[in-house]
């Protein structure tokens, strides 16, 4: 049996609570927030937890297993530090921090306690992503040229931080799992169209080994609810489509290729290639629910997580190089 304890109560941290009721050998022993009138509805529903107004109360606690930290990023660091070092394991919601230098602090505090840090990458539990990087790793697609990935909608509206901290994660953390590897060079363009000092719309373009190109497009000004990413490869293309009941990933066999026996390309011939379209079968199983089971299944066997501070660690330095960029008005800049 693993006691669990959640500090943030807002969106994710009510989904958590289901969970920890969902899945075996778990018990759910505390609530920590600020506010009193969320921990007063949750105790309605979860009356055998305790809660808190205070995180330390926690820490005190030696029968704790474990804590969940869905609280704003700002807040990380200094919560994560005391829950590594009050000997918790501990699955914080992306992203890891607000910045690399407290990312790398946790990364050493998790070196020194040797606890488990998971950062909730939910895309890496999601059955159709991984279905796509098992093709990637067959060949299926051939050599990849490029993606293109939208994480959109129209709202919700953070106050704590801006579209890029919020939104991108997703699909940097993914394409890196996808690829194997991070980026060379990151270049950003935000638009503050809301408010003044608050990015609401991002272009991000990432640049991999082997001359793969990645753009990403996040905003909470968009029409429609798109969270898609549309891989092109030599051989197939593929389109990973997050909101889609029906085909969440489908498999293009299209493409282009140019033949000629002239250096010049004077008799330059362009081959298409139009062949079937596939839905490959899924597994329905929600992305988070595998993510807190492989997080539980870390803290049992003490082992690293698949989205652990190393992944947390890449994911900042990539916001952070973005955040540069755009301060200089889009340059690419080194990762």
């Amino acid at each position: 049996m693993i006691n669990i304890g959640i500090i943030g109560i807002g969106y994710w941290g009510p989904n958590y609570a289901r969970l920890c009721y969902e899945v075996e050998d778990v018990n759910l022993c505390w609530f920590a927030d600020l506010d009193e009138n969320a921990l007063n509805k949750i105790k309605r529903k979860y009356p055998l937890a305790k809660t808190t107004k205070d995180y330390k109360d926690l820490l005190r606690d030696k029968n704790l297993d474990a804590v969940i930290v869905t609280t704003p990023a700002t807040t990380h660091f200094k919560i994560v530090k005391d829950l590594l070092l009050a000997k918790k394991n501990v699955l914080v919601e992306k992203p890891l921090t607000a910045n690399l230098s407290e990312a790398k602090e946790l990364k050493r505090l998790v070196r020194k306690t040797k606890k488990v840090l998971m950062v909730d990458h939910t895309f890496k539990y999601n059955s159709g992503v991984r279905k796509l990087k098992e093709l990637i790793e067959k060949g299926e697609l051939g050599k990849i040229y490029y993606i293109l990935a939208s994480y959109s909608a129209l709202g919700p509206i953070r106050k704590d931080t801006d579209a890029l901290w919020d939104l991108a994660p997703h699909w940097i953390y993914t394409l890196n799992y996808l690829l194997g590897e991070k980026p060379l060079f990151v270049d950003a363009k935000g638009g503050e169209y809301l408010k003044k000092g608050m990015k609401d719309v991002v272009f991000l373009n990432l640049e991999y080994p082997k001359k793969v190109l990645a753009n990403i497009h996040v905003t909470w000004v968009y029409p429609k609810k798109d969270r898609s990413l549309t891989i092109v490869g030599d051989k197939k293309m593929a389109i990973f489509d997050d909101v889609s009941p029906e085909a969440r990933l489908t498999i293009y066999d299209r493409g282009i290729s140019l033949n000629s026996k002239d250096p010049n390309f004077a008799d330059l011939q362009v081959i298409l290639r139009d062949g079937d379209v596939v839905i490959p079968k899924i597994e329905n199983k929600e992305p988070l629910k595998e993510a807190f089971k492989h997080f539980l299944e870390c803290v049992e066997e003490n082992k690293r997580p698949l989205s652990d501070v190393n992944d947390g660690n890449e994911v900042v330095e990539i916001l952070e190089k973005a955040v540069i960029s755009m301060k200089r008005n889009g340059a690419p800049i080194a990762v």
